[in-house]
């Protein structure tokens, strides 16, 4: 039976995104309560994102080259005033799915509801 996607996203791939974001930030000195405005979440999160206890995928986004890339052009737009990165789940989801930066298990099929949608109304066309 298939599983959507959506479960595996919210519970690792956007807190390692979270986490790999934070890190990049903390790395262009950035401190940790000005991370956490900018992500959306708490200091002691950002604290734990840095720690590694926190988004354990992080790892593998920071060194996947186009991943890493994504999430720099995410962070710069965290700059802008309004820009919530939650709102954009779907595109970070979609791009850590493309790069391959987390591990489905063999023989387990994963449902995107974005794509069921995009292919129901494809049909239609």
């Amino acid at each position: 039976m298939a599983e959507i996607f959506c479960k595996k996203t919210l519970m690792e791939i956007m807190p390692a995104a979270r986490a790999a974001i934070a890190e990049k930030m903390h790395d262009m000195d950035a401190d940790q309560a000005y991370i956490a405005e900018k992500i959306g979440t708490t200091q002691p999160a950002v604290s734990q994102y840095l720690k590694g206890t926190r988004g354990k995928v992080a790892d593998s986004m920071i060194k996947n080259q186009r991943m890493s890339k994504f999430l720099e052009g995410v962070m710069e737009n965290l700059e802008d005033e309004g820009y919530d990165l939650n709102s954009h789940t779907c595109e970070i989801c979609q791009e850590a799915r493309e790069t391959k930066v987390v591990d489905v298990p063999k023989g387990k099929d994963f449902l995107c509801p974005i794509e069921l949608i995009r292919k129901e109304h494809g049909k239609q066309d």
